[in-house]
């Protein structure tokens, strides 16, 4: 897979660090946000989406370091996946 713009290969860990970015903001979300959640609800669906991305990008590609950054994709998306449940069930 290359950039579009710049006819590069991708780097596999910066996309699975920034899924973890945003699990991160999204737990934080849902714990700084008394009511409603609609932050942390929001922020958790940005994180499933872009964490399936990263480690579905991470598992093509390969490398030595192929696990690392499944792992962290993996953990980004947990986190991302609690505050979408949580956000969601304080809306309700």
């Amino acid at each position: 897979m290359y950039d579009d713009q710049y006819y590069a290969p991708r780097n596999p860990l910066t996309l699975c660090a920034i899924a973890l970015a945003i699990g991160i903001v999204a737990t934080a979300a849902y714990l700084a946000i008394e009511s409603p959640n609609y932050a942390a609800v929001l922020a958790g669906a940005i994180g499933l989406f872009f964490g399936s991305y990263s480690m579905s990008y991470a598992n093509r590609i390969g490398g030595e370091n192929k696990w690392r950054n499944i792992v962290v994709a993996v953990v980004g998306e947990a986190l991302s996946v609690i505050a979408f449940m949580l956000g969601l069930a304080g809306l309700m």
